[in-house]
């Protein structure tokens, strides 16, 4: 299937990057798909990043698979969880927290723009812009240790491009991060209604949630309940 909830993809410049899911998620990612969107737009990045003869081949074919790599892996996983992870308090599978994803993004877009620049031109957000929705929304004690280290490697990146602003402000977010211990915010469902009188039917259905905006419906299967009455 080639819904992004199935098949995580980053929309490169110029192309779709495609994942298998399940490999992302066991940790082992044999293959990408690069399939062009505008091969013009493409061909500055794509050479560097799989070599000259991979590349006639997607610009020959449209498209080429290609040995996976470990940086557009990652990327790839985060904006998956970033919009489909399938958070269930009756699974017991937690929320992700937002800004944290936002700041794991950040760091994946800047090791992506080192394996081959251009690749994200036009991409949905930089790594300065997912510093910045991090940095305004981060809760105080949030996995203290994961910021800081990961607003170390902002730093560092941002101070390479000279973006000295954004570099001293993920310093000083390095430094001001307190201990703390990550906390996941479940949604509060109600519990299972009482049948009564005038109740005609009832049941327990699942919803395909690929098929609703992330975050509305609860992952689990049998989550949905309806009933008929007669009123």
């Amino acid at each position: 299937m080639t819904h992004p909830v199935h098949t995580p993809v980053i929309a490169a410049d110029g192309a779709l990057i495609r994942f298998a899911l399940p490999d992302l998620l066991g940790g082992q990612v044999a293959s990408m798909r690069i399939e062009l969107t505008d091969a013009s737009a493409a061909e500055p990045w794509l050479t560097r990043l799989v070599g000259a003869e991979a590349s006639l081949t997607a610009l020959r074919d449209g498209h080429v698979d290609v040995p996976a790599r470990p940086e557009l892996a990652r990327l790839a996983l985060l904006l998956w969880a970033r919009r489909w992870w399938p958070a269930s308090p009756i699974l017991g599978i937690p929320s992700l927290d937002p800004a944290l994803l936002d700041f794991e993004a950040a760091v994946a877009t800047t090791a992506v723009e080192d394996l081959a620049e251009g690749l994200l031109d036009g991409f949905e957000a930089n790594p300065g812009e997912l510093f910045d929705a991090a940095n305004g929304s981060l809760a105080a004690g949030l996995a203290a240790e994961e910021v800081r280290r990961l607003s170390t490697q902002l730093s560092s990146w941002f101070d390479r491009q000279d973006d000295l602003e954004r570099a001293e402000a993920a310093a000083e977010l390095a430094a001001r991060v307190t201990p703390g211990q990550r906390a996941y915010a479940l949604a509060a469902g109600s519990g299972p209604a009482t049948s009564g009188e005038g109740v005609l039917a009832e049941g327990r259905v699942s919803v395909d949630w690929a098929r609703v905006p992330p975050g509305v419906l609860d992952a689990a299967e049998d989550t949905v309940t309806w009933r008929l009455t007669n009123r």
